[in-house]
């Protein structure tokens, strides 16, 4: 499932493809990456964990030096929100995990085991 951050990247890089006028297997075979790669890159779907194939992808679509500079700002924003942790906040929102889940009562009691016990006051 893809981010909201991820899916502002991909309208972009759609948009610089689109006005390149190339397709796909062209723009993923000077790019020196698949064309399915790409793809899932144009649609928001994965993010490429390094910026230089996308610097590479936004040259070759002619993009202009403040197109660069907003692609580079899109891709450290969707490449943040990717490394996000699960649970993480969210638009200043908090998902709320319940006890009740296995793992995480598993997870917990592991942790409470690790813990000093609190000595008595003398």
């Amino acid at each position: 499932m893809a981010t909201p951050e991820a899916e502002h990247f991909a309208a972009l890089l759609k948009e610089l493809k689109g006005r390149s006028g190339r397709s796909y297997g062209v723009l993923a075979g000077r790019l020196h990456v698949s064309t399915s790669t790409l793809h899932r890159y144009c649609n928001g779907d994965a993010v490429p964990n390094e910026y230089a194939p996308v610097e590479r992808f936004a040259r070759l679509c002619g993009a202009s030096g403040d197109e660069l500079v907003e692609v580079h700002r899109r891709w450290i924003v969707a490449d943040a929100a990717r490394r996000r942790p699960p649970g993480a906040a969210v638009g200043g929102r908090v998902r709320k995990r319940s006890l009740r889940s296995p793992l995480l009562r598993n997870r917990l009691f592991r942790i409470l085991l690790r813990c000093p016990r609190p000595r008595p006051y003398r």
